[in-house]
């Protein structure tokens, strides 16, 4: 999900030489995160068998297809633009960052089952505890420092609209080729199941 801000203001030449100077002193300055955060949250389910604990996920899981574990990507991009004499919108400043949410779920009546259901249980929420945080980890392959440095070198678009457009589509671009990333992981790393017992 790309959730965009946007400021233009008109170039003002009396306040070029000021801005650069105030630009010089204070970059030193501005942080260059990695990411915004990272979370982990947990959903509470409820059952005594694996029928049940299945409707429960399905019902209440974080992931759009029910799935027992889920990792969210959060993207936040802010970006300011100046627009020119002859009327082009040029990006001036970029701020691109991201979360990243992992959201598991949370058995709260474990102890009433079997045993064996619970054994089974603790290993599948493990193993799918890292199946999460190997997406985590390819989220964290998007650099924050490259991603602006992409933004900042976009050519002037004719309007600010325009320029928005080219924005939100090389944002795009690189946050597909990261799915592809995570599309060959799960191809070669099959979540594990909760079985009967």
């Amino acid at each position: 999900m790309i959730k965009t801000q946007r400021r233009i203001r008109i170039r003002d030449f009396k306040r070029v030489l000021s801005l650069l100077l105030t630009a010089i002193v204070s970059i030193a300055f501005i942080p260059t995160p990695l990411f915004s955060a990272e979370y982990q949250y947990s959903y509470p389910i409820h059952g005594t068998t694996v029928q049940e604990l299945m409707e429960q996920i399905k019902q209440q899981s974080h992931s759009p297809d029910g799935a027992f574990g889920y990792t969210e990507l959060k993207t936040h991009v802010g970006w300011t633009a100046i627009v020119e004499p002859d009327g082009k919108c040029t990006v001036e400043t970029v701020d691109f960052s991201y979360d990243i949410s992992i959201y598991m779920p949370d058995w709260v009546n474990k102890h009433s089952a079997k045993q064996c259901l619970q054994d089974n249980w603790d290993t599948v929420w493990y193993e799918i505890q890292i199946h999460e945080e190997q997406h985590r980890n390819l989220y964290r392959l998007l650099d924050v420092n490259d991603i602006n440095q992409r933004i900042m070198a976009i050519k002037p678009r004719s309007s600010c609209n325009d320029l928005e457009l080219a924005i939100n589509s090389e944002i795009e671009k690189i946050l597909d080729a990261n799915d592809k990333l995570h599309d060959y992981f799960h191809a070669a790393n099959a979540p594990a199941t909760i079985w009967d017992c």
